[in-house]
């Protein structure tokens, strides 16, 4: 794989690990880190404490706990368990008695030890047997699946307010458009240049603002649904890449996940 391929492999890499919300890069603690599995572990639990009410045959507020595939479905309100983010998860904030009605009904909360092994469980992406593999999911990637997971924002749509205006960098001569992306719901542009993304007003091709990527050149720009933020990837050929979560207003960074 030459240099070139490089540098545009990693940032889309990258990107994709943030989108998916998946830090899919095994670690030698990943590979130490003892593995908690729906059937060995959790289906347990659950027998025990949830399925009277909560089963295939009998699913109160339309959630079965008995299987692996109806747990991750949810229930009638939706999913009750978020990807490696226990104290976001529904179920998991029942079952504590973080928020109510209180789970399992009528009970002392479970054992600290079983409450552990579900929290332990989510944060690994929930493993569903022995053969499945662990998935955590950083802190970063968890603020930038959050905010891409929006619909279309309320009021206007997000356009750029205190960017710069100013280039970050001037080339000697005209270069390739590194990167190109539009906004989901404003007459906005993004431009993808060296060390900087650029701005435009899609109708009147006006310059709107300037968001510096000082790591490199961008490769992968995406808006995020609600076209509130922009996701960057790119970097340096052959020595670096990252991603980078960007408020369109304001220009301020929001998360990075990569060098």
């Amino acid at each position: 794989m030459n240099n070139k391929m490089l540098l545009k492999t990693k940032p889309i890499l990258l990107v994709c690990a943030v989108v998916f919300g998946i830090d899919g890069i095994a670690t030698a603690a990943d590979k130490e880190e003892k593995k908690i599995t729906f059937d060995d572990h959790i289906k347990p639990i659950f027998r025990e404490h949830c399925t009277t009410c909560h089963s295939e045959s009998d699913k109160e507020s339309d959630l079965a706990l008995d299987s692996y595939s109806a747990t991750l479905s949810g229930g009638s309100s939706g999913e009750v368990i978020k990807t490696g983010d226990p104290d976001g998860s529904r179920l998991y904030s029942l079952v504590t008695h973080a928020e109510g009605p209180f789970m399992p009904p009528d009970e002392d909360p479970m054992s600290k030890a079983k409450l552990d092994l579900i929290k332990v469980w989510i944060e690994q992406g929930m493993p569903e047997n022995s053969g499945s593999k662990i998935r955590r999911v950083s802190s970063a990637a968890t603020a930038m699946l959050t905010t891409a997971s929006a619909g279309r924002p309320d009021g206007p749509p997000p356009m750029p307010e205190t960017l710069l205006t100013q280039p970050v960098l001037e080339p000697n001569r005209s270069a390739a458009i590194s990167a190109l992306a539009a906004s989901p719901w404003a007459p906005l542009i993004a431009v993808g240049g060296q060390e900087q993304v650029v701005l435009y007003h899609a109708e009147n091709r006006g310059l709107l603002g300037i968001i510096p990527f000082p790591e490199g050149e961008p490769q992968s720009i995406t808006f995020t649904r609600d076209g509130k933020q922009i996701l960057i990837g790119g970097g340096r050929h052959s020595h670096s890449g990252c991603a980078v979560l960007v408020d369109v207003a304001t220009g301020d960074r929001i998360a990075k996940v990569g060098d």
